[in-house]
């Protein structure tokens, strides 16, 4: 609508970063190289044992 009230003072345009960064987790989750080994933790045997 274009109302933009008095107190709102714009800092940053942000929006063209998170898109890049959203897109870029999207297409790294697509293609399978996130989350890779160092993004991940191991279960001993005995705890997958546990469960």
């Amino acid at each position: 609508t274009g109302f933009k009230p008095r107190f709102v003072k714009k800092y940053a345009d942000l929006a063209p970063v998170i898109k890049k960064a959203v897109g870029s987790y999207i297409e790294e989750i697509k293609t399978g190289a996130f989350p890779d080994e160092q993004h991940c933790y191991q279960s001993s045997p005995k705890h997958l044992k546990a469960i």
